[in-house]
């Protein structure tokens, strides 16, 4: 079996889930913090109650990894505004002139984004998440110069300390394929 393993269970690595999904026959994701049904919010995201922005190009991207060309926006609680015709900016001291730029950017609550995109990537039958689950360490290689296998917890379980050691096979900087029990793994992190 094929697996990879993604650290980190917000935007980045739910979408690096869903980038490679089809190379896998399974993916989880490993997420330190517990997550709710309810919206996106959780601990490890300290800014995730303020608004945030979507450039043209990730809503663009983020429509080709969803496979929603057609994405609705207002679902995924994302606003288009020019932002520098349509909103005041105060900065340096003064208000900055509004103008129509022609360039509408995204705005949103993460919370409610991140919770509308991890519901759409879990859909995806073999990505899964476990949450929380706490990474405890890196095992680096004897020569130190890579990453050789992870430990990780996941509370409340019967096998609560699991440890995977990997080959030294390097496919790249962030993804790393080794030899579990059950077959050849990859692991990929946005936090590696």
């Amino acid at each position: 079996m094929y697996r990879a393993v993604v650290i980190g269970g917000s935007v980045a690595g739910l979408m690096a889930a869903k980038a490679i999904a089809p190379y896998f026959e399974e993916v989880i994701l490993l997420e330190k913090d517990t997550l709710n049904d309810e919206n996106g919010l959780h601990k490890g995201v300290g800014q995730g109650a303020h608004a945030h922005v979507l450039l043209p190009s990730g809503l663009e991207l983020l429509k080709q990894l969803l496979d929603l060309p057609l994405l609705d926006l207002e679902a995924y609680g994302v606003v288009p505004a020019d932002t520098a015709g349509e909103l005041k900016w105060f900065q340096f001291g003064v208000w900055k002139t509004r103008f129509h730029s022609g360039i509408d950017m995204g705005w949103c609550y993460r919370s409610l984004f991140e919770w509308r995109v991890r519901q759409a990537v879990l859909s995806v039958g073999n990505i899964r998440i476990e949450s929380p689950a706490r990474v405890t360490g890196l095992l680096m290689s004897s020569s130190g110069h890579h990453v050789a296998g992870v430990c990780y917890k996941i509370p409340g379980r019967e096998n609560a300390d699991i440890t995977h050691k990997l080959t030294a096979e390097l496919f790249s900087s962030r993804c790393v394929r080794y030899a579990g029990l059950e077959g050849s793994v990859y692991l990929c992190g946005t936090a590696l």
